[in-house]
């Protein structure tokens, strides 16, 4: 299945104010941007980046559901599957860094991987 990229969430500029969008209508407080000038770059900034992180997300959901039907053809218990998961997960993220790839990261998400598996 391939995925499109995601129409959401939406950045938006109230005054001075960020203001995050969801599909669902709820909307987040994201923060403050005072220069007017900056403010374009800004949101569209947040915004690329939040629906990458969706896109992400959910072509991860795609891929682990695919997964767990091909484990569950084998047999396999929903024990089973989340543990192996967890430990597939772990396993990945302890390589990455092991090479480095993570040294010079400036953001949160890419510091603590595991969270962007939780991002909903």
């Amino acid at each position: 299945m391939k995925l499109d990229w995601p129409k959401y969430p939406r950045v938006s500029i109230k005054d001075e104010t960020i203001l995050i969008i969801f599909e669902n209508g709820k909307t987040l407080f994201w923060g403050i941007e005072e220069d007017p000038d900056n403010r374009e770059k800004v949101i569209l900034d947040i915004q690329e980046g939040l629906r990458a992180i969706k896109y992400l997300s959910d072509s991860l959901e795609e891929f682990v559901k695919s997964l767990f039907a091909f484990l569950e053809e084998r047999g396999f218990s929903e024990t089973q599957k989340d543990e192996y998961l967890r430990d597939a997960i772990h396993s990945y993220i302890t390589n990455v860094n092991k090479t480095n790839s993570f040294k010079k990261a400036k953001t949160n998400s890419h510091k603590n991987m595991i969270n962007l598996f939780y991002i909903r």
